[in-house]
């Protein structure tokens, strides 16, 4: 292999995919750090307090930067919050995260977060019930999961063990690159990380095609796609195989407490170090002064000076709302032109009566489509409740005591596209919302149906609390576009070696969040929230 023989496309991937490596060297960036003098003069200003925002914003004011976080909600957090509901307390979103053995973990540690919140490791965290199989994902067990498909499938025992090796070998490519600093060379690459350099331009049915044949086996190696947003034609087979090669190493977690634990947590360690985050407080407008960020103004008027801003807004909004119609950059507001808002979800949460924990077997319980993993995700964007493919949560199976005695918690998940809810968009913002309730009515009464046939007897009699929102939901109260849960989608022109990067054309302005790089999803975001504020303290360097 020579230089000549890797084109520039190629060579970029290379530059990416080490990058994707390198989201956490987080020694390095203590060095960085202590080279900056006089970083009180440097003054950032973060707009919105998701996850990604808030890590960005803790490592900064750790570091010394004056930091300011203004959030136009009255809680932090984003999608990582809960609510309460009479004796209830229900997750917004979170069902597990990757938070063990990998850059998710080191990012907590480094933080100090382990003294502030408890992560319990998940048992039995993945259910799958797909035509007349009812699958329980071993924990930490690539073997056993090996095996366990191979049950199912004894002809595709090779191409099950085949497609598992390599998507463990990819994982622990990435690992291994991160591991030596992010050090390779053009020429070497593809042999010294062969894993990443074979999946670079292949979606995740490329990958599964490699390996099986049988359609309902592709079906069940495939079927956590929806924790990434796009079918298998469609999704990156790289962002794929390393999140799910990374589950299958490590486990999955959740936060004692819900995830406005890990939400507030951030927030005291902000404010510790001398941070300020304000609630209730919408930013108006991102100004520039000589192509260069200046500071922001608040909707009530304030004006706050600033060297960063750092968006944890949409990408969509914060350069076609906040952004200064002085600013530069249209081929940059021209390029994001052409991505597409990932796709939305439908959430019924229900408080019940009895116990659950240990009655019903496993903590996320997916019941399939009627189709295909295509048709599914064809079901998804019309919000077909009778046929799309749902999840049902039971938290009391996380840990002992998440509800009051005698009481149970559950949350019925599908994704939805914001097609279906378009329709009823200008009367929900103008609150005329009765043709909306009717129809969100209709929908969770038909999944609360299915997960009793399916999962849980005698469900509707249980009910004491209920709840329900829609990607109008997510749009009021995130203020992302089309109330999208992933940021921009996952598709191959933007997916995780491709991605759109956390600094933009406008000196200055970064990005952190699901919308930049390297994706949504918990541990995607955080990750992401260091990148940026690595960039920040390296722009200094």
């Amino acid at each position: 292999m020579i230089r000549d023989n890797i084109s520039r496309r190629d060579f970029i991937k290379i530059t990416a995919m080490t990058a994707a490596a390198s989201l956490v060297d987080i020694n390095s960036l203590k060095a960085l750090t202590g080279s900056v003098k006089d970083k009180d003069q440097y003054p950032v200003v973060l707009v919105g307090s998701g996850l990604g925002g808030l890590t960005c914003a803790a490592y900064l004011s750790k570091a010394g930067f004056p930091v300011t976080v203004l959030e136009q909600h009255h809680k932090p957090g984003g999608y990582a919050t809960s609510f309460r509901r009479a004796d209830f307390t229900f997750e917004v979103s979170l069902h597990a995260m990757a938070a063990s053995g990998n850059a998710t973990h080191a990012i907590i540690k480094e933080l100090g977060l382990l003294e502030k919140i408890e992560l319990v490791r998940l048992e039995k965290s993945h259910r799958r019930i797909s035509k007349g199989r009812d699958m329980m994902l071993p924990d930490r067990n690539p073997e056993a999961y090996i095996e366990m498909l191979s049950g199912f499938y004894p002809s595709e025992k090779q191409g099950i063990h085949s497609f598992v090796t390599e998507i463990l070998e990819i994982q622990g490519e990435v690992y291994r690159l991160f591991q030596n600093k992010n050090q390779y060379t053009t020429i070497t690459f593809p042999f010294q990380y062969p894993g990443m350099w074979g999946v670079r331009n292949k979606t995740l049915q490329d990958l599964l095609d490699d390996h099986v044949k049988n359609p309902n086996l592709k079906d069940d190696l495939g079927y956590l796609w929806g924790y990434y947003g796009l079918p298998p034609s469609k999704l990156s087979g790289f962002y794929y195989a390393n999140s799910v090669a990374d589950y299958l190493k490590n486990g999955s977690s959740y936060v004692r407490g819900q995830s406005q634990s890990l939400s507030d947590a951030l927030v005291g360690i902000i404010k510790e170090h001398g941070g300020l985050v304000r609630l209730n407080t919408p930013v108006e407008e991102i100004l520039v002064k000589n192509e260069a960020i200046s500071g922001v103004i608040t909707k009530g008027g304030e004006k706050i000076p600033a060297s960063f801003v750092v968006s944890n807004a949409s990408v969509p909004d914060t350069f076609g709302k906040l952004l200064s119609k002085d600013a530069d950059g249209f081929d940059y507001r021209e390029k994001i032109s052409a991505f597409r808002p990932s796709i939305s979800s439908f959430c019924v949460w229900l408080g019940l009566k009895g116990n659950l924990r240990g009655n019903i077997p496993g903590c996320n319980i997916q019941v399939a489509s009627m189709g295909s993993m295509e048709e599914a995700f064809r079901y998804a964007l019309n919000c077909n409740a009778d046929k799309m493919g749902y999840t049902v949560t039971v938290f009391d199976n996380y840990y002992q005591g998440y509800s009051a005695p005698e009481k149970s918690t559950v949350m019925i998940t599908c994704l939805s596209g914001y097609q279906p809810w378009r329709v009823f968009e200008k009367d929900y913002l103008s609150n005329r919302k009765k043709a909306y309730y009717a129809a969100k009515s209709r929908i969770a009464g038909t999944l609360i149906h299915r997960a009793e046939k399916d999962i849980i007897p005698g469900l509707s009699s249980m009910i004491e609390e209920m709840d329900a929102s829609t990607p109008l939901t997510n749009l009021r109260y995130t203020g992302n576009p089309e109330g999208a849960i992933y940021g921009y989608e996952q598709a191959m022109n933007n997916q995780f070696m491709d991605r759109i990067k956390n600094h933009t054309p406008i000196t200055g302005l970064y990005l952190a969040g699901a919308w930049g790089y390297p994706g949504g999803g918990f541990t995607g975001v955080m990750r992401g929230g260091l990148r940026t504020s690595r960039l920040i303290v390296e722009s200094l360097a």
